[in-house]
């Protein structure tokens, strides 16, 4: 080494430094690649996590035109409140799905269709007529919540164990 020379300027110094810049480099393009993948699978496994668990977060109803007859949901005939929440709601369910499956006839296919429909359902007929009385007499669409089973049923394809606690019937009409 010249006295002028330092030891920062020698060529085998100047080499290593540049080969040193150039595994930096590298390794930071790699760890980038690295945590680009490691995102992107993340992002993959929960895509399949919320599609796979999507149906959890739905239900399955059931389109009935029901019929606010007096006689069934107004038992006094003054239409007051008191006479509505008296009403047998699960009867014009019943009558709805009579009118939807004629071909139900027995009274164990009656009483099959009716657990078709969530226990929730005829609730929520009474809350609708005593929010709205004006629709004492009338008819209309609704969506109705199905059974817990009826709904596992759908969901599944109608096979498996979840399909196995409809009965045959039940699993012929939905």
């Amino acid at each position: 080494m010249s006295p002028t020379q330092t030891w920062q300027s020698r060529p085998e110094t100047a080499r290593r430094l540049q080969q040193r810049h150039r595994r930096n480099r590298l390794f930071r393009h790699l760890a980038a690649t690295g945590l680009l993948l490691a995102v992107t699978a993340l992002v993959m496994m929960l895509g399949a996590l919320l599609t796979a668990s999507s149906e959890a977060f739905t239900e399955t109803r059931i389109k009935l035109t029901v019929r606010y007859d007096r006689p069934l949901v107004d038992p006094r005939g003054d239409a007051s409140p008191e006479s509505l929440e008296e009403g047998d709601y699960t009867a014009v369910i019943r009558e709805a799905a009579l009118q939807l499956f004629p071909q139900v006839a027995s009274r164990t296919e009656r009483r099959e269709l009716i657990r078709l429909f969530s226990p929730g359902a005829a609730f929520r007929l009474k809350e609708r007529l005593t929010s709205h009385p004006e629709l004492l007499g009338n008819s209309e669409e609704l969506w109705l919540a199905a059974s817990a089973d009826a709904d596992q049923a759908f969901k599944s394809g109608l096979t498996g164990k979840e399909g196995e606690r409809l009965t045959p019937f039940q699993t012929h009409l939905l």
